[in-house]
């Protein structure tokens, strides 16, 4: 039997990205059963998810980037 949390209330985190040195933010959200990891790319528009699962790594040089639909997110491995 598979179990499965969430989170009771979004959480934010603002910070100092790894690589680039520039302010960065993250909001961690409460998601329904069975939805998954997904990082949501704000600064775009459409603002696109990417589900976090073996069919969308990259990549896993010095970090795991995830792609798809040609939108790539960079070192979740980090969250």
């Amino acid at each position: 039997m598979e179990y499965q949390t969430t989170l009771k209330k979004p959480v934010f985190y603002s910070g100092i990205s790894l690589h680039q040195g520039i302010k960065a933010n993250i909001v961690f959200r409460p998601a329904p059963a069975n939805h998954g990891i997904r990082f949501a790319r704000i600064d775009l528009e459409h603002k696109p998810c990417i589900l976090a699962c073996l069919e969308h790594i990259h990549s896993l040089n010095r970090g795991t980037t995830i792609a798809s639909n040609g939108i790539t997110i960079h070192t979740i491995e980090h969250v």
